[in-house]
């Protein structure tokens, strides 16, 4: 198993790894003290986001944050014996929603600790594989550390490959007024040090929660666990070995044309509530095609107003090679999907 690093920044960073950790837990069968469950017998998979520190095992992990708030509540939530303290890194004071304070000044305070405990992460790894970044692009430490950070990532370990899994600004939800300066700002970063940014909106994500889910009051938990089930399946190939999946590195061979084009959009199937989750029809096609309609989407685009360059399908379960290729074939005879010409 080669080894991946996870680096979560930032209130929304650190609150979207809070989801994906208890959802790798439960798919490993770890339980919130980091002991193992005695029904999961493949250790080996565990080992990509998981070290084992005697019988126990804790996460490959950073939660960065410039002021205390949200990871003091991962200090004293159910799962602070998962994670070791050094590997969760406040600072005192805030970067006030600018990208300034979080490159220039606050964030500089820090970046030297963060670095050594990314040091410390890579030197306990045997095949380092790369560096996967959560963050918003529109708050301050999400914008401005997260860009000064990928830079040093960029200089140190300039051969892995470095994801990032992206909060992108709304067309109409937005919460203070610089965050179009700060996707600007950060988004220049990332043209340059990302390799693959997969990025994900809240208006798309609520939308989805009240339309598709039937949760009238939805929240930042469901939309969080939302966004943790797609970065469960993106990474699901690094973390098991069963089938033919795609390698964690093919995303950015894959999906990425040209090298400064390397923003995929994310959508996710089947989407429905609980109540109607026993009579939806769930086969290969009807989930596919469901995949390419707007409401399936985690960002405000309209897709039938562009053109695909590359699309990766990432099946999950008890799916059969035949139905997929059945399925794939029908939508080019159909021609549902548009590419560009070459």
């Amino acid at each position: 198993m080669n080894e991946i690093i996870c680096l979560h920044i930032g209130q929304a960073g650190c609150q979207i790894g809070h989801a994906c950790w208890e959802l790798f837990c439960l798919e490993h069968g770890i339980q919130p003290d980091g002991s193992l469950c005695s029904s999961n017998d493949d250790n080996q998979s565990l080992l990509t986001f998981f070290e084992p520190v005697g019988y126990a095992y804790t996460p490959r992990m950073l939660y960065i944050d410039l002021e205390s708030t949200v990871l003091d509540e991962v200090r004293s939530g159910s799962y602070r014996q998962l994670f070791h303290p050094d590997r969760i890194i406040s600072g005192k004071e805030d970067a006030a929603s600018n990208y300034a304070r979080g490159y220039f000044t606050i964030g500089r305070e820090i970046v030297d600790r963060v670095q050594e405990q990314i040091r410390r992460l890579v030197n306990r790894c045997h095949s380092l594989q790369g560096f996967v970044v959560f963050h918003s692009f529109g708050g301050g430490t999400g914008s401005g550390f997260t860009s000064l950070l990928m830079e040093h990532l960029h200089n140190d370990y300039g051969k892995k490959t470095r994801l990032e899994f992206a909060i992108f600004p709304s067309p109409k939800l937005s919460t203070v007024i610089t965050e179009p300066y700060n996707t600007v700002l950060n988004t220049h970063t990332g043209l340059e040090y990302a390799d693959c940014v997969f990025i994900v909106d809240n208006e798309a994500l609520w939308d989805i929660c009240t339309r598709s889910l039937n949760l009238s009051r939805g929240n930042f938990v469901n939309i969080n666990r939302l966004i943790a089930q797609v970065i469960s399946n993106i990474t699901v190939s690094s973390r098991f070995k069963d089938g033919t999946t795609a390698d964690f590195i093919e995303f950015q061979t894959n999906l990425v044309p040209f090298p400064r084009i390397h923003f995929p959009l994310v959508s996710y199937a089947p989407l429905c509530s609980a109540e109607k989750a026993y009579h939806e029809r769930n086969d290969t096609q009807s989930i596919t095609e469901d995949l390419f309609h707007r409401n399936n989407q985690m960002i405000k685009v309209e897709p039938s107003q562009g053109k695909y360059m590359s699309i990766t399908i990432i099946y999950r379960g008890a799916v059969s090679p035949i139905d997929i290729n059945n399925t794939i074939n029908k939508l080019k005879r159909d021609r549902r999907i548009s590419f560009v010409d070459w």
